[in-house]
């Protein structure tokens, strides 16, 4: 029964599933959506989490440019011991 006088006040929190949907659709976690701060983000530093954030954020087709230019940034500094980690996840270029 409410007490006179006080209004029950309803939550505008999201539901966990809405969160989770949410966090898959923007590629991040809930944690991150709620708080900012990435899931063991003791394991990375601050430059690591700006780094991956501003990845996040790029447009789907700049995403490969931007680990091309990595990857060809790391090679030259380590030519002895090169990434070989394929940058396009796989996908294969467009044929033409």
């Amino acid at each position: 029964m409410p007490v006179e006088g006080k209004e029950k006040v309803k939550s505008t929190a999201p539901s966990r599933a809405k969160l989770a949907r949410v966090a898959e659709v923007l590629h991040c976690s809930p944690e991150w959506l709620m708080t900012g701060r990435m899931e063991n983000s003791d394991d990375m530093d601050p430059a690591e989490e700006m780094l991956l954030d501003m990845y996040r954020k790029l447009p789907e087709q700049f995403r490969q440019a931007a680990m091309t230019q990595i990857a060809t940034l790391y090679n030259a500094l380590n030519p002895d011991h090169p990434h070989r980690a394929d940058p396009s996840g796989g996908r294969k270029p467009p044929e033409g």
